[in-house]
């Protein structure tokens, strides 16, 4: 946005850039029939130049379009009529029309640039087939969508998202792996110290941390099942991250064959502890069901209290680093609103509405976070858990939800070793990687109630 200048542009410019467009137009039309392709193509690029953006998003391509058609229909009748020439045409239509145009950019630019930068970061993380199949899909029931999500399970569960802070990072990365040739893989040249600038630059925006902080406090934040109280500010996160990472809660080390015993008797006991919940019966076969939710996945795969040695020290920028990720897991308006734009481009729609659902628990126990940190010896991951209710428009109160997503998006933090006398400390181990987020969007479990 800061790149963005046309609500600085003075009216001359402005009047200069239309005439330029008419000009151009004029030279390159040959018949009634190349008009409105034409047009479009060069107040879309003109439109990318003035608002500084790459992509154009859906609204500015349907507002292009629309002007194109009204030209183009009052050309037709106008030649048709044999009433003015092309010149004529263009000055008495043409100018007015875009006129109005370059005024609705001046004026909604804010909105349109976030709205081109959402839509650049769609088409980056975003399978082109996966985003065009949910985009066009006319679904009949709830179970209709359960296959069609279990038939695109892997890309579902697998949409990797790049750092917020990298430069430039969507026009580099695709859903497919690569655009233009560039892969990820290409991007190891990235050094350490780019790293740091870069996220630093890009946490030291104020009024990101103080949208962050206020969207902390409306989380469940748990560190390997410990709550994490809540902060005003990032020094006061990182206080009590560290606080708690230090605390004897991660002192006990487990020595492999007890630790993979113990994962094993853990499983055990949530299988079974899921059956008692059922009342000891499995849970019936349904010719469609969802698939199992992401949460259950994600509390048999999180870490424990043992995870982590009794002669490990956490290094002080390696907490520092872990608040400000957790700034950027949380924030709606940054990274953390990543989640909601992606459900809402493939499952909401013209006729649908896509509602972030609250966390809310009748007990007041805690069983998981909304946003799990799972410290080990060797990586850091931060899961973030969100629910997304679809509601029917118009949406009323007593509405029912049409179906529920489930999303987790997961973040690792890779850790190195250093021994520093008797003891090791750990920290951030930085690569091209660093920072890269990996969505998993699952719809909840549904199960279908046979009729009688």
């Amino acid at each position: 946005m800061e790149e963005c200048i046309i609500h600085h542009e003075p009216r001359k410019q402005t009047r200069t850039r239309i005439g330029l467009i008419v000009r151009t137009y004029l030279r390159n039309v040959d018949c009634v029939r190349d008009v409105h392709t034409t047009l479009m193509t060069l107040i879309l690029t003109a439109t990318l130049e003035v608002l500084a953006v790459e992509v154009w998003c859906p609204e500015l391509r349907a507002a292009v379009d629309k002007l194109a058609s009204e030209y183009e229909h009052k050309v037709s009748f106008a030649s048709l009529a044999f009433l003015s020439s092309p010149d004529t045409s263009a000055d008495t239509h043409l100018v007015p029309l875009l006129t109005r145009y370059f005024q609705y950019l001046q004026t909604d630019w804010r909105a349109l640039v976030f709205k081109c930068e959402l839509e650049r970061m769609l088409r980056a993380v975003l399978d082109t087939d996966l985003r065009q199949h949910f985009k066009t899909a006319v679904f009949h029931s709830v179970g209709h969508i359960l296959d069609d999500c279990r038939r695109n399970r892997t890309k579902l569960d697998n949409i990797a998202i790049p750092p917020p802070w990298k430069e430039g990072v969507y026009g580099m990365t695709g859903g497919g792996g690569s655009v233009d040739g560039v892969s990820a893989s290409t991007t190891s040249s990235t050094n350490v110290m780019d790293i740091d600038l870069a996220i630093q630059q890009y946490i030291s925006d104020p009024s990101l941390v103080k949208q962050a902080l206020r969207d902390l406090r409306r989380e469940v934040i748990t560190i390997n099942g410990q709550v994490l109280p809540p902060a005003d500010s990032h020094q006061e996160l990182a206080a009590q991250l560290g606080l708690i990472l230090h605390s004897n809660k991660f002192e006990y080390p487990l020595s492999p064959r007890k630790s993979a015993s113990a994962a094993a008797a853990a499983a055990a006991a949530i299988t079974t502890a899921k059956k008692k919940k059922k009342g000891g019966r499995p849970r019936r076969a349904s010719n469609y069901a969802s698939d199992i939710g992401i949460e259950y996945e994600s509390s048999d795969l999180s870490g424990t209290e043992s995870d982590t040695s009794t002669c490990s020290k956490i290094d002080v920028g390696l907490v520092d680093a872990l608040a400000i990720r957790l700034l950027i897991a949380v924030s709606r308006t940054g990274a953390g609103g990543d989640a909601y734009f992606i459900v809402s481009d493939l499952f909401g729609g013209e006729e649908v509405e896509v509602v972030p659902t609250h966390h809310t628990s009748s007990s007041g126990k805690v069983n998981q976070g909304t946003i799990e940190i799972i410290v080990k010896l060797s990586s850091i991951t931060i899961k973030s858990h969100a629910k997304f209710d679809i509601f029917a428009k118009p949406i009323v109160s007593e509405s029912d939800a049409l179906i529920q997503f489930h999303t987790t998006t997961t973040e690792t933090i890779a850790l190195q070793q250093s021994r520093v006398a008797s003891f090791t400390t750990l920290k951030e181990k930085k690569s091209n990687m660093t920072g890269w987020r990996t969505l998993a969007i699952r719809p909840a479990f549904y199960e279908k109630i046979p009729s009688r």
